[in-house]
């Protein structure tokens, strides 16, 4: 589809943008209108991948005849994010066309960097709409109006929240969804009249719709007050998984002690998500009360619960009944031996050296290498310390890479009479012939303040240079050098953070001018205008995708799911998963991360997190939100550097929206999803349209 000519541009321009007056040549034409809206559509992705306007191409694409390339444009500029698009966008608001106006208020939402002026005029445009467009549209609008709202915006939106609940109508006659993205939109404005009105909502909320109760606790969480507790505990007698999930997580974030007996309530619950949430927040609040059923827990169904539970041991303590967390050793679940062992070495009392021991031998590799982190816990530092030095030269990658991070770990405990020792191990690391081992090593220079080091970590970063991953090493020197020159700069320092501000990776630049604007004492410069990485973007030649309907099955150890991807909109994200499935990269594919009531992630072609497919995904935002149990987004260490890691969210989790790439969603065997453990394998292969029920 990509490498087709973009042809005769301003020929096509004519054809559907009214500010073009030229007349095509009869034989330049396009075959058919649907063909110039792919054409078009296809430069505004092009645009869209560079970040850039195009002189006012994507501006002219925005006045086009054809409601589909209003529409794209008005995605390409949400996506840009660039505070200029507002002149262009504001009008958008009144598009005759329900799915441009729609665009455009989720484009609104999405830009960055807007002045006190246009802040004002995206919230009077949106508070307009929230006047003149039918209630069932309202939540449009006021999801875009809080990333931007301030004090002037709780009048309008709480006018519609007071509205119903003065009507005293029943949760039957609600908009649950409308009702919980208000509630959203009051927790962006740090404001007293904010929290009152989200406290109106508080009272009812265990009768309010799903879609409304868990944004309200969403809500809550990023607001916190504590007038919100209550209705809040009162979410653990709500009918729905959601809702109850929601309550827990934000009582984790609230860590009040009166939360135990509604937590100690839901470890009965059906769902294991809500059992896992309640845990975590029983952790959080660390009260001795609920040792007994954690314990208990620990022996749940479950694999992710049984982890929560020893995760929740490790701060709340286990007390004299060590047998339980020990008979969790032998758990048939990696992750579930390594949070046993964690739980053990968290005890001052309790001998973890066996435990450590074991799991040092076990016989999945990434059980070997992580329990290092419990090193200094179970064995003391400087025990732990020669260890972790033997380690550093393991043959083994995530060793080395474990033991660099164990080490830094250490901070002011690393014995005195072994630090010249472990700055030379270190150093010695900086030259590791991989690039995660280099850049916990340089990390760890940094953290354990190396001050002699300063000139080895200056000579790493000239020497990782040579290929995209490098990267991560350099962006480890740079603030790794400034937190040693800190005190005494010299002028071979600030030499060198002029050559690094010279970086072709911007994040880089970030880190030099920081560090430059710090040591002189100026104020912390922004973030410079983003400009070409140094690692490649995916390829402009993407496959063909059925734009309508594009499946992919999951096959894993633990069954099979189906995942429905969304090519019309998200046709780079698409595209790439598509060539990396049809190309094998899936096929001895890991699950390395899973955080219970949470995310699964996986498609790292290390499995360890760090790897990728050697390119870099612009990131596609749009309208398909993170609200549901299911959906598939893209994984990225920073914004545009997705690539082949994936996640797919055991619960609705809102505050990704906009954060990253959502592109699919799980259409059949969720219940597999929720089964799948840190280290399961899966592959993925393409549905062809015959094998599609």
């Amino acid at each position: 589809m990509r490498s087709r000519p973009l042809f005769a541009l301003p020929l096509l321009l004519a054809v559907l943008l009214p500010q073009c007056r030229t007349t095509p040549e009869p034989e330049a034409a396009p075959e058919s209108a649907t063909d110039t809206t792919r054409v078009l559509r296809q430069r505004i992705v092009q645009l869209e991948k560079e970040r850039s306007f195009g002189d006012g191409f994507l501006q002219e694409a925005a006045t086009s005849r054809d409601a589909r390339v209003r529409r794209a444009a008005a995605m390409a500029l949400g996506r840009i994010q660039d505070a200029r698009a507002i002149d262009t966008l504001l009008p958008l608001l009144e598009d005759p066309d329900p799915g441009v106006v729609e665009q455009t208020a989720w484009a609104l939402r999405q830009l960055q960097g807007l002045d006190d002026s246009q802040r004002h005029a995206v919230q009077s445009a949106l508070t307009l709409r929230l006047e003149l467009e039918p209630q069932s549209r309202f939540w449009l609008f006021l999801d875009a109006l809080g990333p931007h709202a301030d004090a002037a915006a709780v009048e309008p939106i709480g006018k519609w929240v007071a509205a119903g609940l003065l009507a005293g109508m029943g949760s039957e006659a609600r908009e649950p969804l409308l009702e919980g993205t208000a509630a959203l939109a009051l927790a962006q404005i740090e404001n007293a009249r904010s929290i009152k009105v989200m406290r109106a909502m508080g009272p009812t909320l265990t009768n309010r719709d799903a879609p409304a109760a868990w944004r309200i606790a969403e809500a809550m969480t990023m607001q916190p007050d504590s007038s919100f507790l209550p209705p809040l505990l009162s979410l653990s007698e709500h009918t729905h998984p959601y809702a109850r999930a929601a309550g827990a997580r934000a009582l984790e974030k609230y860590a009040d002690a009166a939360a135990v007996p509604a937590l100690l309530r839901l470890l009965a619950d059906l769902d294991w998500e809500v059992r896992a949430a309640a845990l975590r927040a029983l952790g959080a609040i660390g009260d001795a009360e609920a040792r007994s059923y954690c314990l208990a827990m620990c022996e749940d169904a479950h694999p992710l619960v049984r982890e929560s539970a020893l995760g929740a041991l490790e701060s709340i303590g286990i007390g004299a009944r060590d047998e339980i967390v020990r008979q969790a050793l032998g758990d048939s679940v990696a992750a579930v031996r390594l949070a046993a062992l964690r739980a053990l070495a968290a005890q001052p009392d309790a001998d973890a050296r066996a435990a450590f021991e074991r799991l040092r031998g076990d016989p999945v590799d990434f059980v070997r290498g992580d329990v290092l982190a419990s090193a200094h816990a179970a064995l003391g530092a400087e025990s732990a310390t020669a260890l972790l030095l033997q380690a550093l030269a393991s043959d083994s990658v995530r060793e080395r890479s474990q033991a660099a991070q164990a080490l830094a770990a250490l901070g002011e405990e690393l014995p005195r009479a072994q630090r010249d020792t472990v700055r030379a191990a270190l150093e010695s690391a900086l030259h590791d012939p991989d690039f995660v081992v280099a850049t916990l090593a340089a990390e760890a220079l940094g953290e354990l303040e190396m001050h002699e080091s300063v000139g080895a970590l200056v000579d790493a970063y000239g020497r990782w240079q040579r290929s995209h991953h490098d990267v991560d090493v350099r962006l480890a020197v740079v603030p790794a050098v400034a937190a040693l020159a800190s005190k005494e700069p010299r002028q071979e320092t600030l030499r060198f953070f002029s050559t690094a501000s010279s970086d072709p990776d911007v994040r880089v630049v970030h880190e030099a001018e920081r560090a430059l604007a710090h040591l002189r004492s100026e104020p912390e410069p922004p973030p410079p205008a983003p400009r070409a990485r140094e690692t490649p973007t995916v390829p402009d030649t993407l496959p063909e995708i059925d734009l309508d309907r594009v499946l992919v099955r999951l096959i894993t150890t633990r069954g099979e799911a189906t995942i429905e991807l969304d090519g019309d909109d998200y046709p780079r994200t698409v595209g790439n998963f598509l060539r990396l499935v049809d190309g094998g990269f899936y096929d001895d594919g890991v699950f390395h991360r899973v955080v219970p009531a949470f995310v699964v992630q996986g498609g790292c072609p290390r499995g360890d997190g760090w790897g990728d497919a050697g390119t870099f995904l612009p990131c596609e935002y749009g309208n398909l939100r993170y609200d549901r149990e299911g959906i598939v987004g893209m994984a990225h260490a920073g914004k545009d550097t997705g690539g082949s890691q994936f996640f797919i969210t055991h619960l609705p989790v809102p505050r990704l929206d906009g954060r990253y790439t959502a592109f699919g969603r799980v259409v059949e065997g969720m219940e597999v999803v929720d089964r799948i453990v840190r280290g399961d394998a899966f592959r993925l292969e393409r549905v062809t349209p015959e094998a599609t029920p």
